[in-house]
C-alpha cells in the first residue's frame, strides 16, 4: 500500500513538473513575466524530471535488489579503511585549496585589484580558522 501511494504522489509531482513546463511555455510569454517563467521551466524540469524518473526506477528495480544494495552500502559506509581514505581525501583537497587560494591572492595582488585581494585573503583566513576549530573539536570529541 505503501509503495503504491509513493508512485502516485511521484506520478504527481512529474505531472505538475508536466503542467509548470506547459505554463512556461504557453502563458507566461509576455516580456514582463520572462522571471517567472524562467521560475516556471526550471521548477518544472526538475519537478517532471525527479518525479518521472523515480517513478520508473521504482518500477525497473526490485525491492530485494533495492535491500540488498542498501545493505552493501551500509557496510561500505562503515568500512575503517574507507573512513580513512574519505578523511585523507578531504584533507589533501583543502590543502590544495588553500595553496590554489594563495596562489590566487598573489596574482590579484600583482594586478592591484585591492577589493579582490581582501576578498580572497579573508578566504584564506576563514579556511585557517576553519581547520583551527575543526581540530579542537575532534581533538576534544575523539
Amino acid at each position: 500500500m505503501k509503495k503504491q501511494r509513493v508512485r502516485i504522489l511521484l506520478a504527481l509531482l512529474g505531472a505538475a513538473g508536466i503542467g509548470l513546463l506547459l505554463l512556461a511555455a504557453l502563458v507566461f510569454t509576455a516580456e514582463e513575466q520572462k522571471r517567472l517563467s524562467g521560475w516556471c521551466f526550471g521548477l518544472g524540469a526538475a519537478a517532471a524530471a525527479l518525479g518521472w524518473g523515480r517513478l520508473a526506477e521504482s518500477f525497473l528495480v526490485s525491492a530485494a535488489q533495492t535491500e540488498e544494495s542498501r545493505r552493501a552500502e551500509e557496510i561500505e559506509r562503515r568500512d575503517e579503511r574507507n573512513i580513512r581514505v574519505r578523511e585523507r581525501a578531504g584533507y589533501m583537497a583543502c590543502r590544495v585549496m588553500g595553496l590554489l587560494l594563495l596562489v590566487l591572492t598573489v596574482i590579484l595582488g600583482l594586478a592591484s585589484d585591492v577589493t579582490a585581494v581582501v576578498v580572497t585573503a579573508s578566504l584564506i583566513l576563514g579556511q585557517l580558522l576553519l581547520v583551527i576549530g575543526f581540530q579542537a573539536y575532534y581533538y576534544r570529541h575523539m
